[in-house]
């Protein structure tokens, strides 16, 4: 642990995005010990924070771009996981047809992808190649 300084780790785990396995192999410590060490320091512990926090928001600007460019399979993510108030969620429905217990399940489906689609009511659905 002698190899470990507080400034040096905060600045290699801000280079590495937060990877504290990154950071232990470049001082040559094992992963363990560099836990030990960033839960010993609490400012070792907001430099973690605050890179998982920059790659969220790194994450969220991609699908953002995605979605603006209108990839259907991200706009249907970003619906699904966002737009939930508006609707999209797949949801299931259990009804009781007599003795038998029928489960509808309604999903979001890409209606320009072909290979998406539910196959039509009576016919039989195409197994994937």
């Amino acid at each position: 642990m002698e190899k470990l300084h507080v400034k040096l780790v905060a600045a290699k785990l801000r280079e590495v995005h937060g990877n504290a396995a990154a950071a232990s192999r470049h001082f040559g410590v094992n992963r363990t010990s560099m836990w030990r060490f960033i839960q010993k320091h609490p400012q070792l512990q907001e430099v973690l924070s605050e890179c998982r926090e920059t790659m969220k928001d790194m994450a969220e600007s991609q699908l953002y771009n995605q979605v603006l460019a209108g990839d259907p399979g991200q706009v249907r993510f970003f619906l699904s996981s966002q737009a939930k108030d508006r609707g999209y969620v797949p949801r299931t429905e259990t009804t009781q047809v007599g003795a038998v217990r029928v489960e509808i399940v309604e999903q979001l489906y890409d209606y320009d992808d072909p290979q998406d689609l539910p196959p039509a009511p009576g016919a039989a659905a195409i197994p994937p190649e």
